[in-house]
């Protein structure tokens, strides 16, 4: 009997923990996201995207890597999407600083030549 109820109140003490846990998780609604694929050895078309699959929000700042450089972009409108050539020997990059509420958030890098995609996503609920 008291072994039970020893699991028990351990039990309990865990479920306290992760409800604790989760609910810290869930108030933040800053979301700080990167999408990359490795150097192709050529320079290849890349699409970068963003999109709010759920929810409301928003991006504050959005850097993408293309033949010219670094691009940062500041409040791009949502969604946002670019076509762009990455040098052969440079590893194609996206990366975001945003919120997100009660949604999804989502980053992708895509190779359309393979039907390739590097994504990277936050939720907040």
């Amino acid at each position: 009997m008291n072994e039970r109820k020893g699991l028990i109140l351990k039990l309990s003490l865990l479920s306290v923990v992760m409800i604790i846990a989760f609910t810290k998780c869930r108030k933040d609604s800053d979301c700080k996201l990167q999408a990359s694929a490795p150097a192709q050895g050529s320079d290849m078309i890349f699409v970068y995207e963003a999109k709010i699959i759920s929810g409301q929000g928003s991006i504050s700042s959005l850097t993408y890597v293309s033949s010219n450089g670094e691009i940062t972009v500041e409040n791009p409108r949502m969604p946002w999407r670019d076509t762009v050539l990455v040098p052969g020997a440079v590893s194609a990059s996206v990366s975001a600083v945003g919120t997100i509420e009660g949604g999804r958030l989502q980053l992708n890098c895509i190779l359309p030549l393979s039907h390739s995609t590097w994504g990277n996503f936050c939720v907040h609920n």
